[in-house]
Formats: structure tokens, C-alpha cells, sequence
């Protein structure tokens, strides 16, 4: 599963629009936007989930209103960037937040962290941490749908380090399945 885009417009008869979170405007830079609608427009569309990623502070200033309705299936929530909830030295408030988080009317919440510290500027979390004190917790739920990293590009054993620890108890999983999303956008 690749969560790559937005749909920032659809339904109603509008005309969709795909927005790469700043990456590839297709208002006036086409490109790859542009190519993936105009393949969606050749395809009969498979919706197999909705998703949405929103910031980690609850409720998320952008999409709580949607994310109410129940109507999502995954939930990527970006648990770095954001003081109030992300890894700050000790994973307390971490916690807190996921198990607010997994209150929502949604299938399955994600855990998005950063595959490294360079990755962006603040919220990175240890491997050995991950694997110690926040995944043995949170695979309890019964929400749990694993980790998003951000971003491959910078990922340099990240996900090797914590992928056996990462999928569920009980979980077994395809390689199309598996808990460890990557994000890249350039």
C-alpha cells in the first residue's frame, strides 16, 4: 500500500484534484498530478480504503471535522513536527496522544515517524526506543496498523532495525501488507 497524494477535490461532479503536498502543483505545473489523473480517467476506479494524514495534535485542525464521520479506514498519524505529542526524551506524551488518537471512528491508526533525524527537524525517536517502550504498547490496540517513516530517502537502517518488532502479535502479513509505510515526495 503507497499513500502518495491527496485528493484535495472530488465528488459532486468536480473535476479531482491531486495535491502532492507542495510538491507538484497541478494548477500550473502539471507533471506527475497531471499523469495520474489522466490515468484514473482511463481506469475504472477500486476504492479499497480511505485514508487520511493528519498532524499529530488533536483534533487535527484540518481534518477532525472528517475524521469524525468514521467513514476512514487508515489514519496516518505524523507523530514528529509536532511538540506537544511527539518523542521528546521520553515517549509519555507519545502515548497519550496514540491512545487519543485511537479513539477515532477509524479501522486502522499508523504510527508516522521519521526514518531518521535528518529527515526534518524535530521528533525522532531511537530505534531501541521504538522497540522498548512504544511498540510494546501500542500494538495493543486493537487499532494497531503499524509505522509510516518519513522519509526513504534518509532512511539508512531505520526500518531494517525496527521491522521485526513493528507487525502485531498473531499478525501475519504478505509482502503487500506489510506495516512499514515509506513516504517520499520531492
Amino acid at each position: 500500500m503507497m499513500n502518495i497524494a491527496f485528493l484535495a477535490t472530488f465528488g459532486n461532479g468536480l473535476t479531482p484534484l491531486i495535491n502532492l503536498a507542495g510538491h507538484c502543483d497541478p494548477m500550473t505545473n502539471g507533471g506527475v498530478a497531471e499523469y495520474l489523473l489522466e490515468q484514473l480517467s482511463r481506469r475504472p476506479i477500486v476504492l479499497k480504503a480511505f485514508s487520511a494524514a493528519p498532524q499529530c495534535p488533536f483534533p487535527d485542525a484540518w481534518l477532525g471535522t472528517a475524521l469524525s464521520t468514521g467513514l476512514f479506514d487508515y489514519v496516518w498519524v505524523q507523530f514528529y513536527n509536532n511538540p506537544p505529542c511527539q518523542y521528546s526524551g521520553n515517549a509519555a506524551n507519545l502515548l497519550s496522544y496514540w491512545n487519543t488518537w485511537t479513539s477515532i471512528l477509524a479501522d486502522k491508526i499508523f504510527l508516522g515517524l521519521l526514518a531518521s533525524p535528518e529527515a526534518t527537524v524535530i521528533g525522532d525517536i531511537p530505534p531501541d526506543v521504538l522497540i522498548s517502550e512504544v511498540l510494546p504498547i501500542i500494538k495493543r490496540s486493537p487499532k494497531y496498523g503499524g509505522v509510516m517513516l518519513w522519509y526513504k530517502y534518509y532512511d539508512n537502517g531505520y526500518s531494517s532495525a525496527i521491522m521485526p518488532h513493528v507487525i502485531a502479535q498473531n499478525q501475519a502479513l504478505t509482502a503487500s501488507q506489510y506495516p512499514i509505510i515509506h513516504v517520499k515526495l520531492m
